[in-house]
């Protein structure tokens, strides 16, 4: 039951999906009581990226990870795959 779970979203991912990825550059401002001009600026010079899965109509946070078999730059174990599908919220964890 749960392979024919798996399988499914691996077929869902396959001709539905798209992967989305961005950098964040962890940017912020810092004001005083009141004022609506910054009296500090703080970006961190290295970006982080953001993997995001775009499957129908909802977008999940995945790791780099699932970033990289998505690709097919890795190949997982069925397990590890269970567990990048929890990671992501792709299927409950139980």
């Amino acid at each position: 039951m749960f392979k024919q779970k798996i399988d499914k979203i691996i077929n869902q991912i396959k001709a539905q999906s798209t992967l989305r990825v961005s950098k964040n550059y962890n940017w912020s401002q810092y004001f005083e009581f009141r004022g609506d001009i910054p009296v500090e600026e703080q970006k961190l010079e290295q970006p982080q990226l953001v993997y995001e899965l775009m499957l129908s109509d909802k977008v999940y946070l995945v790791t780099e990870q699932f970033a990289l078999w998505y690709q097919g730059k890795i190949t997982v174990t069925e397990e590890e795959l269970i567990t990048l599908f929890k990671e992501s919220k792709l299927i409950e964890n139980s």
